[in-house]
């Protein structure tokens, strides 16, 4: 297991998609999968810019996304899809 990455896939369908992907990293997973504005399956997913902005003022944590980059994808997103956040 030790060469494995455990990841994390939560589901918002009741408001705890980001907690769930937060508490699953402090349990050992190495990747939370997030999408831009929560936009996903049921009720969506892990918000990418909720979960890079709690990760980002946690220790010992390494995000490979640039957070000013996440407010125009998300505006992006909202005029192709017409669902904003």
């Amino acid at each position: 297991m030790e060469r494995a990455t455990i990841a994390v896939h939560c589901h918002n369908d009741r408001g705890l998609a980001v907690a769930n992907s937060l508490a699953a990293l402090a349990c050992g997973a190495r990747q939370i999968e997030c999408s831009i504005n929560g936009l996903g399956a049921r009720k969506g997913n892990a918000d990418l810019a909720a979960v890079v902005m709690a990760i980002t003022n946690a220790q010992g944590y390494r995000v490979d996304v640039e957070p000013n980059s996440l407010p125009q994808a998300s505006e992006l997103v909202t005029q192709i899809t017409g669902i904003s956040r």
